[in-house]
């Protein structure tokens, strides 16, 4: 379980010079007086302390929240983002409101999310992190900019089931391509079964992050309860480094099957000239009298099939 802190506000905790010289001047008159009398009323000494007491809060629950998301552990999550969650609410959404009562609203919905969303990601609890930061900004009269204002309105837009759904559906739909590879050449071809291969490989990932999503779902208490299946999401290549390292080395495994068997179809179609068959017919022009003795047979190439040869029309 994790414990409740006592509330880092109060007259208690002087702000420090550095930070109240940080935000001196920055917001006009009129804002800085509102913001003044939501400090007092709160307890704070200035605006200084209100962020020193936000750090203390809203970062470090979410850091501890991140940590435990790369172990599995979901239940210590969500009671960190609720702790989080009621802290923002309490002490540091009534100032963000005077700064921004919109992106106050916003910050609160995505903690909100967050809280009940299933199959959370160590990149989510960034984006939440982010939004602290961006509270500072907005103190110095900056801002992130568009590309984070994206990403919290993809949270709160597929935060949960909606992404797992998407990202299982993508896994499901990955069969079918190999499935078709396989139906439509059996498998006889060496070329072929290498491209398969290739798409295994290719598809892999979404396989994993699908299966990964169905783990945390089965895993959360509203749903399935099978706790022991955890572990499985911390394969999602969102929030493993682990997961991230073997995608990459199975882009490589792409790369060397795909180009391998479409180099040997291509030679199968006399695209590309094999050079053990330029060899054999240079020594043929250059030895006659071999040529004259030699067989008029040619050995079959193993790789090719009677399903190989394939009349290809120059419009399909």
């Amino acid at each position: 379980m994790v414990a409740q802190s006592t509330p880092a506000a109060g007259p208690a905790h002087a702000a420090t010079g550095g930070h109240e010289e940080r935000y001196e001047g920055k917001l006009d008159a009129g804002t800085q007086a509102r913001v003044n009398a939501v400090l007092a009323r709160l307890g704070f000494a200035g605006l200084g302390d209100w962020v020193r007491s936000m750090n203390l809060d809203l970062r470090a629950r979410l850091g501890e929240a991140t940590a435990h998301v790369k172990t599995g552990n979901f239940e210590e999550v969500r009671e960190y983002l609720e702790l989080a969650h009621d802290a923002y609410k309490e002490r540091y959404y009534p100032v963000v409101q005077v700064l921004d009562p919109a992106f106050a609203d916003r910050f609160d919905r995505l903690l909100g999310r967050m809280q009940d969303a299933v199959g959370l990601r160590a990149t989510d609890l960034a984006v939440a992190l982010a939004e602290v930061q961006e509270v500072e900004e907005r103190l110095e009269g900056r801002s992130l900019g568009f590309n984070h204002t994206l990403q919290v309105q993809l949270e709160l837009l597929l935060l949960g089931i909606p992404r797992a759904f998407l990202f299982i559906l993508a896994a499901l739909l990955a069969v079918f391509p190999l499935y078709l590879v396989n139906l439509t050449f059996g498998g006889r071809n060496a070329y072929w079964r290498l491209l398969g291969l290739a798409f295994f490989f290719l598809f892999l990932p979404a396989v994993i992050e699908g299966l990964a999503y169905v783990s945390a779902i089965l895993a959360d208490p509203r749903f399935g309860n099978l706790t022991f299946l955890a572990p499985l999401s911390t394969f999602s290549i969102q929030g493993s480094l682990i997961a991230q390292l073997l995608w990459g080395l199975t882009l490589f495994l792409v790369i060397g099957l795909s180009a391998a068997g479409l180099r040997g179809i291509a030679v199968q179609f006399g695209l590309i000239q094999d050079r053990r068959a330029r060899n054999t017919t240079t020594v043929v022009q250059t030895n006659p009298g071999l040529a004259a003795t030699a067989p008029m047979r040619t050995a079959p190439d193993p790789k090719l099939t009677s399903e190989t040869i394939v009349e290809w029309d120059e419009e399909f």
